[in-house]
């Protein structure tokens, strides 16, 4: 942990994402302790290092989507537990897969982000950390083939998902 604190004051961030894969890939009450339980443990290093904890909940696979609220849950009692920020990544993968659902937020595996899954949670990440609203950014992604009108579905699943959980439960 020293050695995560170095890394920290180093790098003088204003925060440090805290996630689990377990969680997202078994959601059994056990994940859910074991979350709680590292939220706790890092909370104290993230914050003699002058940041702040953000619990960054993850989504479960497609084959899992039903799990999603469990996860999301599991996510909002860790950071309640250590007042710490909740960045609802997954909450946005949803909604998107909820607007539409063929929305590519997945990648071929049906489980880790495809680009546009990966700019999803950036952008989450990015308005609790740095109070960016999504739909004040570009309606692009850099170097993605996407339609403006894709990109701002996108930024509209992000905009909701931060708008039904608040930064701190």
């Amino acid at each position: 942990t020293e050695l995560n604190r170095e890394i920290l004051l180093k790098l003088g961030v204003p925060a440090a994402a805290i996630e689990t894969f377990g969680t997202a890939n078994k959601n059994t009450r056990e994940e859910a302790v074991a979350l709680r339980e590292w939220a706790e443990r890092f909370d104290p290093v993230v914050r003699k290092a002058g940041a702040q904890p953000v619990l960054y909940m993850v989504w479960p696979g497609l084959s899992r989507a039903s799990d999603l609220e469990r996860v999301r849950a599991s996510y909002r009692a860790a950071a309640a537990e250590v007042n710490g920020i909740f960045a609802p990544a997954g909450d946005a993968f949803g909604l998107a897969r909820e607007a539409d659902p063929r929305a590519p937020v997945y990648g071929p595996d049906d489980f880790h982000p495809s680009l546009e899954g990966s700019y999803l949670a950036a952008v989450v990440l990015l308005a609790r950390v740095r109070g960016i609203q999504p739909g004040s950014l570009p309606p692009v992604i850099p170097g993605a083939p996407l339609a403006e009108a894709e990109v701002r579905a996108l930024q509209r699943a992000a905009a909701a998902a931060l708008a039904r959980n608040p930064a701190r439960p």
